[in-house]
């Protein structure tokens, strides 16, 4: 590599160096893609990264026990039948309950096991009632009257 002429500054040095290899090819084999500047100011990006890509927890077990719960009572409530819901607070009842016997690291857990019985009224409330009955040949369906807006009859139909 030559060094630099004492007469030339180095910014233009360093510049003529880039353009000749760029021109001799001498970076074609780089890999192209951004460049995670972001990252790299953090002195901990490495062990952030890490715990990123091996899928890692790091929420303090109390916190990650209040998100299981949460998502297993969604579950519950979008069970496929009464005995499945009910199986599924009754699990998480029994997690709240051993939760409250022991001390779980972190935020404290006063968490208190759910009403099984209010939850599947929810469960049946959140339920259609039964399939539609299909229509009879012989029924004929009337269009809906108009209903007055403002003081006015107003006749709705739909755009095309």
């Amino acid at each position: 590599m030559p060094r630099k002429p004492p007469q030339v500054t180095f910014e233009t040095w360093v510049d003529r160096q880039i353009r000749d290899g760029a021109s001799q090819g001498a970076f074609d084999d780089l890999p192209r893609g951004p460049i995670e500047l972001t990252e790299h100011h953090d002195e901990d990006w490495w062990i952030k990264k890490k715990i990123r890509d091996e899928g890692l927890e790091v929420l303090p077990p109390s916190l990650i026990l209040r998100r299981d719960i949460e998502q297993a009572v969604r579950d519950a409530r979008n069970a496929p039948n009464e005995a499945e819901a009910r199986r599924r607070i009754e699990a998480v009842n029994d997690r709240i309950r051993a939760a409250n016997r022991v001390a779980i690291a972190g935020p404290p857990v006063n968490l208190v096991a759910y009403d099984v019985d209010e939850l599947v009224t929810l469960w049946h409330a959140s339920r259609p009632v039964g399939p539609p009955a299909p229509p009879d040949e012989d029924e004929v369906t009337v269009p809906p009257r108009p209903r007055p807006l403002f003081g006015r009859w107003v006749r709705w139909r739909m755009r095309s």
